[in-house]
């Protein structure tokens, strides 16, 4: 009976960490950085779709795998990718996804842009979650490359979380005493309907400003060049300010120790 007792609790454990390493990021939730989207009316998505490629940098400050990614964006008027039945569908998109070291600003920079290609990972449809995170909002749209700004875009916010195989995950390098700076970079490849106008993803807005801005580039070009800073455009409130984009990495590796050494300590009270 004792060892029933114990398979089950390992089972029930087993389920509990796979679960928060698998699932949608809610806030209060473990992560090791986190810039939550802009949901006011001064939140913007920024054109993020094939050939343009936004990144924005983040500090890492426990060696550890990048295990999983979650974003926020949205689309263009809402107009989300169609199935071959015609219905509208947020997942029917591939997403680059890179994390690149980091080129400080200095003498030849007045600003810090991605350094060398560290890690790099497509996610095809069905490879990632997807769920509609915020409904009936007032949001902008900008194409940083044409400098058009649309004050009011769409109206909902999507997450997309995306989880990786710790076998080929990028493992993070950095202590609180000696931090390492990264940046993330993304890249929308929507599914279009031959024949139909093409959707269009944007990266959302963060409020939580670190470091400096967050960039664009021309994704045609590999790996991308020219890096151009990100600042709010001309008629938004925040106006020349710093944009930063929405984005979290998850799991804290000690959330995942503390499960582990919570149900080793079940095991051995039942034992």
């Amino acid at each position: 009976m004792r060892k029933l007792i114990t398979i089950c609790l390992v089972a029930t454990m087993i389920l509990v960490i796979s679960n928060v390493a698998n699932a949608h990021w809610d806030i209060g939730q473990p992560a090791k950085w986190v810039q939550l989207p802009d949901l006011q009316p001064t939140g913007v998505d920024v054109l993020a779709t094939h050939p343009k490629v936004l990144a924005d940098d983040f500090l890492c400050i426990k060696t550890g795998p990048i295990t999983d990614i979650h974003l926020w964006g949205s689309w263009l008027s809402d107009y989300l990718p169609v199935n071959s039945q015609g219905q509208p569908d947020a997942s029917l998109v591939n997403f680059r996804l890179s994390i690149h070291s980091d080129i400080p600003k200095g003498p030849t920079g007045s600003y810090s842009t991605p350094g060398n290609l560290l890690w790099q990972q497509t996610f095809n449809p069905g490879q990632f979650q997807t769920r509609l995170y915020a409904n009936n909002l007032v949001e902008g749209w900008y194409n940083p490359g044409t400098g058009e700004y649309i004050p009011q875009g769409d109206t909902q916010v999507w997450q997309y979380n995306f989880f990786i195989d710790p076998a080929t995950a990028f493992t993070q390098q950095g202590t609180a005493t000696n931090p390492t700076v990264y940046w993330l970079d993304v890249e929308a490849l929507p599914v279009s309907i031959p024949g139909t106008a093409e959707p269009l993803f944007g990266w959302k807005t963060s409020l939580t400003h670190w470091n400096d801005d967050a960039v664009w580039a021309d994704s045609s070009i590999t790996p991308p060049t020219g890096w151009q800073e990100l600042v709010y455009p001309q008629r938004h409130l925040y106006q020349g300010q710093s944009m930063d984009l929405a984005f979290v990495i998850t799991p804290e590796p000690a959330t995942i120790c503390l499960l582990s050494l919570a149900a080793l300590s079940l095991i051995r009270r039942k034992k």
